[in-house]
């Protein structure tokens, strides 16, 4: 999809050697995927590594191995200076409704792809996973590397059976393992990891069969936090326009106690 003048969005060019590398790659995860053969998706994204490597879309690693570096311009750079500032207050709040929105968006999605939502469509001990979450962001930020979040990514991991506390463990050591293989990391071209997101867009579809979409009061606020997030490149934003829609119909429809005060 590329920009267009008159439309704003058309069809780019389909047959360039990287799109149909990455229709390749999004075929092979598909085929895999259905035949349930586990890291279907990685399997993907290396096979069309190796293909744009070999036929010279995409530069081949140097080397393999070097020494991770300190991200001295970013470790522990903080700035005080304007901490009693009203500018800093609207910075501040304007992340925590972001990260909220776009936790809560990332926990529920992965959530109900693994199956840990309860009778009420609740995330029991979600408390727990907003603080690692929280946690996280913020010594994220503090080391230099922003931002340490929850990702639906993860919803492929869930999919290859990783439904425990041990699989972000073991994700968290093999990143730390790849800060001494970096060379070939950032050689894996985004053509390859592009299938892999729309994989990922499609698994967490799944939960929108549960809609009652034949009541508008659902629908419609559910239709535009869909559209929003895409369009406006933001999940917050779509969880912003399907709430306060949401709300609004409830209230001049009269129904104010299906509507939580928050």
């Amino acid at each position: 999809i590329v920009d267009h003048p008159a439309t704003l969005v058309t069809l780019g060019e389909v047959t360039s050697p990287e799109v149909l590398l990455s229709l390749a790659g999004l075929l092979i995860m598909a085929v895999l995927l259905s035949a349930r053969v586990q890291g279907a998706i990685l399997v993907g994204i290396l096979v069309v590594t190796v293909a744009c490597w070999t036929l010279g879309v995409s530069p081949a690693p140097d080397a393999v191995f070097s020494m991770p570096d300190l991200p001295e311009e970013t470790l522990l750079a903080l700035d005080f200076s304007g901490l009693l500032t009203g500018k800093l207050l609207v910075i501040v709040l304007a992340f925590l409704f972001v990260d909220i929105f776009d936790t809560a968006g990332t926990l529920i999605g992965v959530g109900r792809l693994a199956g840990f939502l309860d009778e009420n469509d609740e995330l029991p001990r979600s408390d727990r996973a907003f603080v690692a979450d929280a946690a996280g962001t913020m010594v994220g930020a503090l080391v230099g590397t922003s931002t340490v979040t929850s990702y639906v990514e993860s919803a492929t991991g869930v999919e290859d059976g990783g439904r425990t506390g041990l699989t972000s463990v073991v994700v968290s050591a093999l990143f730390l393992l790849s800060l001494f293989v970096v060379p070939v990391v950032i050689a894996v071209p985004v053509v390859a990891t592009a299938p892999a997101l729309i994989v990922v867009g499609a698994l967490m579809m799944r939960g929108a069969r549960e809609l009652e979409w034949r009541e508008i009061d659902d629908a419609l606020p559910a239709f535009l936090t869909i559209a929003a997030m895409p369009f406006t490149y933001s999940i917050a934003n779509g969880i912003s326009f399907g709430i306060v829609t949401y709300v609004l119909i409830k209230v001049l429809r009269g129904r104010f106690k299906e509507v939580h005060p928050l």
